[in-house]
């Protein structure tokens, strides 16, 4: 299921480029697959719409500190 989330999210941030919520639910996804760049690229994107969004805040949190970046985390 969670290549058709990803497939789903992609569209609606396409029509919805702003969507701070759909960026940080496709991060998560990504997260989940593998996919830990693009998750970044995609948290710190959303980030830079709405810089006190908590859940992005939080994944991006817990995906620097997963990957050995304890500072940035």
């Amino acid at each position: 299921k969670l290549d058709e989330a990803i497939d789903e999210l992609q569209k609606l941030i396409l029509l919805q480029p702003e969507n701070t919520l759909a960026k940080q639910q496709l991060a998560d996804c990504l997260m989940r697959t593998g996919k830990i760049d693009d998750a970044r690229s995609l948290l710190k994107s959303a980030l830079q719409t709405e810089p006190t969004h908590y859940p992005s805040l939080v994944l991006l949190g817990q995906l620097e500190a997963s990957d050995g970046r304890a500072a940035d985390a």
